[in-house]
């Protein structure tokens, strides 16, 4: 079975909610980079995928070589992000 599409009223209350460069609650307390501790709501957005039970994945461009992969989930009042990777392609 196909992965349900991201809703309309989710791409816009999600892109509403990482504008605001959340800061990611799972991160390693020893992080030394905003990278790897906030969401960089400025970038431009270049991917917004459903994946799992739940959860959407949106990709942040830096550079055409590096960017964030958000994962977020639904939350009482909004979205959580559960994941945050900075990532560099060589």
């Amino acid at each position: 079975m196909a992965k349900p599409l991201v809703t309309d009223d989710e791409i816009i209350s999600l892109i509403g909610f990482l504008r605001g460069s959340p800061k990611f609650p799972y991160a390693d307390a020893n992080a030394s980079s905003i990278l790897a501790t906030t969401v960089q709501g400025t970038w431009p957005v270049s991917r917004i995928s459903r994946i799992g039970a739940g959860a959407i994945a949106v990709d942040l461009l830096r550079t055409e070589n590096s960017g964030q992969h958000v994962v977020l989930r639904r939350a009482d009042l909004g979205w959580a992000v559960t994941g945050l990777t900075f990532w560099i392609s060589g």
